[in-house]
Formats: structure tokens, sequence, C-alpha cells
């Protein structure tokens, strides 16, 4: 799949209905799959590339969040809530990182937001990066991570997950961050 249907799979809400489904732009793949725990589908990716800028690059992954409700409307509407936010940038942000770091924060509080108010009880988590002429913009919300990876194929966390079990981590309590997954607090993020 290319760039085109990543995009109109999240307009039309689509991901949701799909077990499992790839994604190609460039040099990029994404995937999601839903697993064999849950009914629902409730991570939503993109990749796009800007209407007037094929090396402005949008990437995104949502993960609704587990215990709240409606994880894959708040996933699907963060991601929709976005593309419109990104093709309307003028594409001379490309040149510009510094600029896109100072909006992202406030289009994605603008985004939680309208998302409480108009859906409820319910959340997700967002890895996002985009690519720009000379950076690439990194941000993660909640425990969703970003990772990249060398010329040997080594995977490398570069975000830092803001959760509780994070926290404990880094302050000593938990030892490894294998362990973070099997704590009792591991479902908590802020």
């Amino acid at each position: 799949m290319n760039n085109f249907e990543s995009r109109s799979d999240v307009i039309d809400a689509r991901q949701s209905s799909f077990k499992r489904l790839n994604y190609h732009l460039d040099n990029m793949v994404a995937c999601i799959d839903r697993g064999n725990l849950r009914l629902k589908q409730e991570d939503a990716v993109l990749l796009l590339c800007h209407p007037k800028n094929n090396d402005f690059k949008l990437l995104a992954v949502a993960d609704g969040m587990g215990g709240l409700h409606y994880g894959e409307k708040a996933s699907n509407l963060t991601l929709r809530k976005l593309i419109t936010w990104f093709e309307k940038l003028p594409s001379n942000y490309f040149l510009s990182s510094s600029e896109l770091s100072k909006i992202i924060d406030d289009e994605l509080e603008d985004i939680d937001e309208y998302i409480r108010m108009n859906i409820g009880d319910c959340g997700t988590t967002l890895s996002l990066a985009i690519h720009t002429f000379c950076d690439t913009i990194l941000l993660n919300v909640g425990d969703s991570r970003i990772y990249l990876t060398d010329s040997s194929g080594v995977l490398s966390q570069v975000s830092n997950d803001q959760s509780t079990c994070w926290d404990l981590y880094k302050d000593g309590v938990i030892k490894e961050k294998k362990d973070i997954m099997f704590h009792k607090k591991n479902n908590l993020i802020f």
C-alpha cells in the first residue's frame, strides 16, 4: 500500500476493521496488528507526504488506551486531525524544523481537547515523526515508543515513556527495562 491508501484508510476510518495492515512509503514501512486478545483494532497508522513537497513527511502511530472506551475512535480522530494540520502547513516549513517544533505541541493539545469534548472517556498514545530538510522531529505521548535502527539492524529506543513505570525505572525502583511490562502499574500513563 502507498501514501494515498494510508491517508484514505485513516480518513474513512477503515483501519479499525482490519486485524493487520501494512503500508509502504519510499523506504518506510508501517504496520498495525490487533493481536489475539482484543476484539477491536485500536491502532491507527499514517505515512503521509506533504501535498506540495514529497520530501516533507509525517509518520504517526496512535494506539487507543487500554481500559478506556472508544480507543479506536480516539486514535483514528487523532490521525485525521494531524492530516488536516499537516496538509495545511506552508511547504516552506520543510526548511524550518524549529518552527514546527514550536507549533506541534499546541496542535496536539488542541487535538486532545477536541477528543475529550467530542468522544468523552477515551484517549490514545502517539508516536510521531516529521521529516524536514535538515531534521526529523520525534515526539511521543504516553507509552508508545520510538526506536531507530542502525545500519546493522540494531534497534535503539530514542523516546521516553510518559508513564508511572518509566519513572520508576528512571528512579531505579524497577531495575531492568524488560521488567516494566510485568509491573502492576504498567498501564498507568500521564
